[in-house]
């Protein structure tokens, strides 16, 4: 529920979806930051799961900090 497409995102120079939702399983919430992104004609999802404690900033914050790492490698 709550899905939410955000702004684009940049992974090491190519265009990615941003994607956030809140999924529930077992009667447990959690929030997914999702980012899909086609390298080389393949497609890749990088999806981080947060428990309902963690704030939107921390979330947008960790889930940023990590991809902004992110490098293909050849």
């Amino acid at each position: 529920k709550d899905v939410e497409v955000e702004d684009p995102y940049t992974i090491d120079g190519e265009e990615a979806a941003r994607i956030s939702a809140v999924l529930e399983q077992n009667g447990v919430s959690y929030h997914t930051e999702q980012f899909a992104v086609d390298h080389d004609g393949k497609g890749y999802v990088v999806t981080f799961s947060f428990s309902d404690s963690v704030s939107d900033d921390d979330r947008d914050k960790l889930a940023e900090s990590v991809i902004a790492t992110w490098k293909w490698t050849k």
